[in-house]
C-alpha cells in the first residue's frame, strides 16, 4: 500500500512539472525586452502580441536600432494564439506574393531599394518566435542577413538562441557553448542593453 502511494505521488509530481519543462527553453525563457519596457512601442508589443501597421512599420525602418527591433519581437511573444507574425510581415513587404494571410490590417508596401539585412533578421527571428519546435525554419533568413550583420552582437546572440534551440534536440551541453561563443566575441558590436544581455546570459547558463 505504501509503495503504491509513493508511485502515485510520483506520477502527480511529474505530470506537474514535465508539462511546465516543454515551454522552458532558449526561445521562450528569454523574454529580453523587459529591459526596454521603457520604450511605448515595447509595451504595445508586449500586450498586442499580433503585428499591426505601426510595428510592422517600425520592424522595417532604416532608423530604428537592431535590438530594439529585436525587442519588439521578443515582446509579441512565442504565445501568439497561432498568429503567424512572419507571414504578417512578409506581406507588409510584399515579399511573398503568395502569401496564405487572406486577410489583415496592414497595408502591404513595396520596397524599391529591396529587402534589407534587418528586414530578414527580422523575418527570421519571427518565424522563430512563432513556431520554436522547428528553429530551422528560420536559418535561411537569419543567414542571408548573415553578410551585413555579422558584427552586431544583437543579431549573433539572436541567432545563438535559434542555434541553442535546435541543439536542445540533441545535446544540451551546446547550448552554452553557443551562447558563450557569442559573449566572448571581443570583435562584435555591443548593441544591446546591458540589462538585456544579462536576462540571456541568466537563462542559458543554466545549461553551462
Amino acid at each position: 500500500m505504501k509503495k503504491s502511494f509513493i508511485i502515485l505521488l510520483c506520477i502527480l509530481f511529474y505530470a506537474t512539472i514535465i508539462p511546465e519543462s516543454f515551454s522552458d527553453s532558449p526561445v521562450t525563457s528569454t523574454d529580453f525586452y523587459k529591459a526596454y519596457l521603457n520604450l511605448d512601442i515595447v509595451k504595445k508589443a508586449s500586450q498586442l502580441n499580433a503585428l499591426d501597421s505601426e510595428l510592422a512599420e517600425y520592424l522595417d525602418s532604416e532608423t530604428v536600432p537592431i535590438d530594439r527591433k529585436a525587442a519588439v519581437i521578443n515582446a509579441l511573444s512565442w504565445d501568439n494564439d497561432n498568429k503567424n507574425n512572419a507571414d504578417i510581415f512578409k506581406k507588409y513587404l510584399n515579399l511573398d506574393n503568395n502569401s496564405t494571410i487572406k486577410s489583415t490590417s496592414i497595408n502591404t508596401k513595396r520596397k524599391e531599394t529591396g529587402i534589407s539585412a534587418t528586414d530578414y533578421f527580422c523575418i527570421g527571428y519571427l518565424t522563430l518566435m512563432n513556431d520554436y519546435f522547428k528553429p530551422d525554419k528560420s536559418f535561411p533568413f537569419f543567414e542571408k542577413a548573415s553578410k551585413d550583420l555579422n558584427t552586431s552582437f544583437t543579431f549573433e546572440i539572436i541567432y545563438a538562441i535559434a542555434k541553442a534551440q535546435k541543439a536542445m534536440d540533441s545535446d544540451y551541453n551546446k547550448v552554452w557553448q553557443i551562447t558563450e561563443s557569442v559573449l566572448n566575441n571581443s570583435t562584435l558590436k555591443k548593441d544591446m542593453k546591458p540589462e538585456a544581455v544579462n536576462i540571456i546570459i541568466n537563462y542559458m547558463e543554466l545549461y553551462q
